[in-house]
């Protein structure tokens, strides 16, 4: 029955982990090896560009799966989220 019960909570951190805000950024995020960068329909042509802009409470997790998505090509940004938020 151990063996159940840690498979299943294993599973459900797994699952947790896949819609948290970083994740989701970082999968609507798609770079391609010419340096553009799909989001949509849209196409941005990616040359250390890059401006973050987030607020809200889901907001610093997103801008770290931002940043693990583009890398060098961030060059400032700003982030406002409640006070208390925490980084989960």
């Amino acid at each position: 029955m151990n063996k159940v019960i840690d498979l299943c909570l294993s599973k459900f951190k797994q699952s947790l982990h896949e819609v948290s805000p970083s994740e989701c950024v970082k999968k609507a995020l798609h770079i391609t090896s010419t340096n553009h960068l799909h989001i949509r329909n849209n196409v941005y042509e990616l040359h250390e560009n890059v401006h973050i802009v987030a607020f809200g409470k889901a907001a610093l997790s997103m801008v770290v799966g931002a940043e693990e998505q583009l890398g060098r090509h961030v060059i400032r940004g700003i982030a406002s989220v409640p006070v208390g938020t925490r980084f989960i």
